[in-house]
């Protein structure tokens, strides 16, 4: 069987493809033996996306700084309805099983772990986003600074939703299509900090859209009218608008080449710098986690298998779930 296999992910296509062709603006720039092209790429835009790898670099935050947010033995179990042999039992999932963890004040934490593993469901919970429902049972303690958030009812966690914020993996699907950019931006000022003054809220917009790489003007378009990356500046810009202290990326760049992910990662570190603020970065991508996180948790089946700083997990892995991870991003053997 031949296969012809589309993807972002210059790992992949160098473990698994004999010959490669390099796309750009609808023209193929460069193609090749797979080794080749890697060692020896011949045009600029090739050279560019190699350069554009996340790389590994010296991040720095206070280590005895104020724990930010923090959960203490979190458990979240869902439960579905489904028919057995012509009668109705209740199927339990424990998407996340007895969980502590700390994050400091301008920390990056990475998480990281196969699909499944209760990756987003962990911030998300954190987050006050998975909530005690009829199906779904939330266990533990969760605080906000010395602030205990769990088991504030939604109208007793508003004042604390402006401060913790989220960007989503597909900016597409989590931008409504129906509203401008102007709208998607304005939208917290209005709902969550309750900014009357239209020229205020102007002036809050223009002045993100300048810091996220967005032109002012394009304000009143919609996001069908940009990019893939441009739209997830946007999304950045809704979060960042409300100077958030705490925001959860669950894989903001999961969806963008190359040369774009190295730009929003840039900016994401920027931002993180001006804004003084806390991230969990959620990835499959172990280079892009090692490029941006301090700290970093290994999950599986709900449960941490390996957790510390992101730098000694990745040269040094101890679980063998870890070191199979590793492997498979960096071609290393143990």
């Amino acid at each position: 069987m031949s296969i012809l296999f589309i993807t972002h992910d210059l790992t992949i296509v160098r473990q698994i493809s004999d010959r490669v062709c390099v796309m750009y603006n609808g023209k193929i720039k460069e193609t090749g033996f797979t080794k080749e092209i890697f060692e020896n790429p011949k045009d600029d835009y090739t050279k560019h996306l190699l350069s554009s790898e996340p790389k590994e670099r010296d991040l720095y935050y206070d280590k005895n700084g104020r724990s930010i947010l923090s959960g203490d033995n979190l458990n979240v179990t869902f439960n579905t309805k489904v028919k057995v042999s012509g009668r109705n039992k209740v199927l339990s999932i424990n998407a996340v099983n007895k969980i502590s963890l700390h994050i400091k004040e301008g920390e990056t934490l990475g998480i990281v772990g196969e699909s499944g593993s209760g990756k987003t469901t962990l911030g998300q919970t954190l987050l006050r986003l998975v909530d005690r429902e009829s199906n779904t049972d939330v266990e533990g303690e969760i605080k906000f600074f010395d602030d205990r958030i769990d088991h504030l009812s939604r109208k007793q966690f508003k004042p604390f939703r402006n401060q913790m914020q989220i960007v989503f993996q597909d900016p597409y699907a989590s931008l409504n299509p129906r509203l401008s950019v102007k709208q998607i931006i304005e939208e917290g000022l209005i709902v969550a900090l309750n900014m009357k003054d239209k020229n205020e809220r102007l002036n809050k917009i223009e002045n993100i859209m300048n810091e996220v790489g967005l032109e002012p003007s394009s304000m009143l378009r919609f996001p069908h009218e940009f990019s893939g990356g441009q739209r997830q500046r946007i999304a950045i810009a809704r979060s960042f608008v409300l100077n958030p202290k705490f925001v959860l990326l669950d894989e903001p760049t999961s969806a963008l080449d190359l040369s774009i992910q190295k730009q929003i990662l840039e900016l994401l570190l920027q931002l993180q710098k001006n804004h003084k603020t806390t991230y969990i970065f959620i990835s499959h991508d172990l280079r892009v986690i090692r490029s941006i996180s301090h700290n970093l948790i290994v999950m599986k089946d709900g449960s941490i298998l390996e957790q510390g700083v992101a730098k000694n997990i990745l040269t040094n892995p101890q679980n063998d779930y870890t070191k199979n991870l590793i492997k498979s991003a960096f071609d290393i053997i143990y």
